[in-house]
């Protein structure tokens, strides 16, 4: 397989042409490779697993490659650690191209990928929602969100759009909620082949180049049995068809050994209109399945046909492969030289695959394998079965366009007290870290209302805690949370705008703003300055990161006051502060993006690279109806280099908030008179 590019004076190219690529490795006379079998503990039955030592995959040898392929057939999987740099595609495929020497199709699983999309001039080939890379095709990724600058040869800003089980199981999907609180399923059970004219892979390999942080999520089988596991978020999970076969009775043990099984022809088309069952290893019989008729071109010599059962050609042991989704049609016989029964009702196709699939799926037999980044995990594809679980938040707000909104709670069926546990538990899936967004550094919670509703409540206050709109500022925090309690009569609407994009219209266009934005400024807190003093700061900072150069945190409120008057003995802003302050605003209110949340709506956003505004609003009444409740979070393994003058700030505002350490935290249940007083505002 190469790609060749084609450049003509009006367009840029790239056609994939499938040939035949002969790899001939370096010579060693031998290796310094070191296999160590894992342990997976006294309650595991999974006896398959090897981590390899001291051999650089970007330079194998000849003699590296022997060991391993002995090592894979022997242990079936293998975990590359302690890698010196990141795997390249290009040797990736040439690993994986290896263990098949006489294959013909160019290294595809698939077959040759078909054509996905064209981004900035360049055509994107690949399986749905699984592109391949640019430089090396047969290599796809696997992952959700946008890409890193010139990532593996893809264009700029190109995102991966990602694979999800609600748009392939069957309902009803876990909640929400739920969801986010860490609950999953296992995705498809299945092993790496198109089942369509070409023969599955000997191996597959994934790369972990990054990989989602955070608690372990809990994996339910929602097949009536109450069964669930825990795992590492992005695990791939792997069962052993030598167990499969093993926990069989002895009579269905003999019918599978003597028995093939046929699939679908275009399989994966086949089953793109049904529903998978919720455990992710059939298909559910409702007739739902695309009629062969409206498949593409088929031709019936190229249907598969194999055994339900294979052997490994170097340790003789036997498993069973089959995949529970694809099955079309069985060939049943009982002993070598027995009748054969055809199966090719489906409902009767899976009544049977489940009774093959089902005993091996359960946590014991289950081997979920937690990667680390760098790190390269081979398996041998004609003995095991895998399946993934995607986790997706925390990537989003650090690595993705910046915010999420979670929609699917709702907050009557709660006490507020079980609305908090609740709001809390989905957030702590995600970060590690809370923070505290008072001023006494005790309180987590602060509740958003209208304290002036009705002309009941106090004379001054900050802007946030009225029906005004809100101009748009930063929280001094990692990231924002609201939980949407109550929803204004009308208006309120949440309003988001990218800070990047405004120093860069401020680069572009007003420079000297910027030069006014890096020089010291006083932010006065109209509060008593014993529990909160002005702050001292320089609105734009450079970071020392690969990540984001800068970092803007910001507010008018700070500056320029509302209801209070700011401090006669604070330096007063300056004609350049306030023209920057109207710069920051005029732009931001220009490229945002508003938000009509609905009630009990989580929307997380990165404050780091955000600024959020608000809409007046009218609560219909003289009560205040309005209710937002706001927390502060933080991923300490997503987070960006910080400047000195931050750092120092965090120490405070996470500090010891690693989730089951101790500190003292305060949760207010309910709004109460004053607290708005305590609440750490900068709008």
């Amino acid at each position: 397989m190469v790609v060749t590019s084609v450049i003509t004076e009006e367009t840029t190219d790239v056609h994939i042409v499938s040939e035949k690529v002969v790899f001939n490795l370096p010579h060693a006379e031998k290796t310094t490779g070191r296999v160590v079998p894992m342990d997976h503990g006294p309650n595991s039955k999974v006896d398959f697993g090897a981590s390899v030592y001291g051999i650089d995959l970007n330079n194998f040898t000849d003699a590296d490659f022997e060991l391993i392929s002995d090592a894979l057939h022997k242990h079936k999987m293998l975990v590359f650690k302690e890698q010196p740099k990141m795997l390249a595609p290009q040797q990736q495929y040439r690993l994986t191209a290896s263990f098949d020497p006489n294959e013909t199709t160019g290294g595809f699983a698939h077959g040759a990928d078909p054509y996905l999309t064209s981004h900035k001039g360049l055509k994107i080939y690949g399986i749905p929602k699984r592109p391949a890379i640019p430089v090396q095709p047969q290599v796809h990724i696997l992952g959700r969100g946008p890409l890193p600058k010139e990532h593996y040869g893809f264009p700029p800003d190109f995102q991966v759009q990602g694979i999800d089980h609600e748009e392939f199981h069957l309902p009803p999907h876990i909640p929400a909620e739920e969801r986010e609180a860490g609950a999953s399923r296992f995705y498809q059970w299945h092993f790496d082949g198109s089942l369509y004219s070409i023969p599955p892979p000997r191996v597959g390999c994934l790369l972990a180049v990054r990989t989602p942080k955070g608690p372990d999520v809990t994996v339910r089988w929602d097949d009536g049995t109450g069964t669930e596991m825990k795992i590492a978020p992005g695990s791939t999970a792997m069962v052993a068809g030598s167990r499969a076969l093993e926990l069989l009775d002895g009579e269905t043990r003999e019918i599978v050994m003597n028995s093939r099984i046929e699939y679908a022809p275009h399989a994966f088309v086949w089953m793109s209109t049904a529903h998978s069952a919720r455990l992710g290893h059939l298909l559910e019989t409702e007739g739902l399945e695309k009629p062969l008729d409206q498949l593409p071109p088929w031709d019936k010599d190229k249907v598969c046909i194999y055994p339900m059962v294979w052997t490994n050609p170097k340790t003789g042991e036997k498993s069973l492969q089959v995949h529970g989704q694809g099955a079309f049609k069985l060939y049943l016989k009982d002993s070598p030289d027995g009748e054969e029964r055809v199966v090719d009702d489906l409902k009767e196709v899976r009544e049977f695959m489940n009774k093959l699939m089902r005993p091996v799926l359960e946590p014991e037999n289950i081997y979920a394998h937690r990667h680390e980044e760098q790190d390269v995990i081979l398996w041998y594809n004609r003995a095991l079965w895998h399946s993934i679980r995607l986790r997706k938040l925390s990537d989003q707000i650090y690595k993705g366009v910046g915010f999420e909104l979670i929609r699917g709670l709702e907050p009557a069926k709660y006490t507020p007290k079980q609305s908090l546990i609740v709001y809390a538990g989905v957030s702590s899936h995600v970060y590690s870290q809370r923070g505290f967004v008072d001023v006494t550094a005790k309180g987590v919670v602060a509740h958003i209302v209208n304290v002036q509703a009705g002309g009941k409540g106090p004379d001054t206050t900050a802007p946030a805690f009225t029906q005004i709109p809100l101009s748009f500022h930063t929280d001094n925090c990692e990231v924002m949370a609201f939980f949407y309690m109550e929803l204004a009569e009308s208006g309120g609407d949440t309003l988001l705008s990218s800070l990047w994009q405004t120093y860069n219209e401020l680069a572009a266009h007003r420079p000297e703003v910027l030069r006014t934005l890096a020089r010291p400024w006083v932010f006065d807190s109209f509060k008593s300055y014993d529990f909160q003093p002005p702050r001292h700061v320089r609105p734009l900072q450079r970071l020392d990161s690969d990540k984001v150069p800068i970092l803007i945190r910001f507010s008018r409120y700070g500056i320029l006051g509302w209801q209070r008057q700011r401090n006669p003995d604070l330096p007063a802003p300056t004609e350049d502060q306030i023209e920057a302050a109207d710069a920051i605003q005029f732009i931001a209110m220009k490229n945002a993006f508003k938000l009509s949340p609905k009630k009990g709506d989580l929307l997380f956003a990165n404050d780091m690279a955000l600024v959020h505004a608000r809409e007046g609003f009218d609560d219909g009444g003289d009560v205040s109806k309005r209710h937002l409740i706001k927390m502060h979070f933080r991923d300490p393994d997503q987070g960006w280099g910080l400047p000195e003058s931050v750092e120092n700030e965090w120490k405070t505002v996470y500090r010891s908030s690693e989730l089951g350490g101790s500190r003292q935290e305060i949760w207010d249940i309910f709004h109460q008179p004053g607290l708005e007083e305590m609440s750490s505002v900068n709008g």
